[in-house]
């Protein structure tokens, strides 16, 4: 199986003011981006640019595909629709409820931006979609279905309040130094690994309300700050368990 490495990273929670600039030719930029869209493609941006694989205001298609993990998002969306058709107020029926009620669309709003064509998928599985994601996508690329992919996770959530998203950036090749990815199966890792060799999270979370740190993006942003930033470099090691579940299992990193 073929090494998979991280060469980018982003994070946001609610899309920077200048969002809708950045796609000519892509995205109408009198045309707001769904509130809950934001967040993912302004991370993705920060991702992108990190890994060279595109830039803004280009308007260009970036080659790869896309992997994105939601928790809760559609809930918002489609609680406020219901809740327009109960009442039978036309006037407060917001397509745009409709559509973001879908799982799938805030990915397809990103794909509108970025293209990433190569392959797309969605997966909806609460906390652990995050980290679900990075699992497939890392399987995908080193199976060979694949040469890179843009992965994300997506958490919107009303209570307690938390708009953020985080992406990572993979690619097939050898590592140069920063962190690679690799499947416990692969390096003979049994199902128990001893608590020493856990990384902690300790304190990375500490912006994040407790209650919220369960959900997928918060997941996914402990590891970005654990192994992904401050020149951390080394190895990350997934497992899936029997039940088909992923999890990060043990890894080594030079943050200090």
């Amino acid at each position: 199986m073929r090494s998979v490495v991280v060469t980018g990273t982003g994070v946001a929670r609610e899309g920077r003011p200048e969002l809708e600039d950045l796609f000519p030719r892509r995205w109408n930029r009198r045309r707001p981006l769904h509130e809950d869209a934001r967040p993912l493609v302004d991370a993705l941006a920060s991702a992108l640019v990190a890994a060279g694989w595109w830039e803004p205001g280009t308007g260009y298609e970036v080659a790869g595909g896309l992997f994105v993990g939601v928790d809760h998002q559609a809930a918002g969306p489609a609680a406020r629709f219901a809740a327009a058709l109960d009442r039978d107020d036309a006037a407060s029926r917001r397509p745009t409820d409709f559509l973001f009620a879908l799982p799938s669309s805030t990915a397809a709003a990103a794909g509108v931006c970025f293209g990433l064509r190569r392959h797309q998928s969605v997966l909806v599985r609460g906390g652990t979609a995050g980290i679900a994601a990075l699992g497939h996508a890392v399987d995908a690329i080193a199976l060979g279905r694949v040469e890179r992919l843009a992965v994300a996770a997506l958490t919107v959530t009303a209570e307690p309040a938390l708009r953020l998203a985080v992406a990572w950036c993979l690619e097939a090749g050898a590592p140069t130094g920063g962190l690679r990815i690799e499947r416990a199966e692969a390096l003979g890792v049994g199902a128990e690994i001893p608590a020493e060799a856990r990384a902690s999270t300790d304190g990375l979370l500490d912006d994040v309300a407790p209650a919220a740190r369960s959900f997928a993006a918060p997941g996914l942003l402990a590891a970005t700050r654990l192994f992904c930033e401050n020149g951390a470099c080394g190895r990350l090691v997934l497992r899936h368990d029997a039940d088909g579940e992923v999890g990060l299992v043990t890894a080594s990193s030079s943050r200090s």
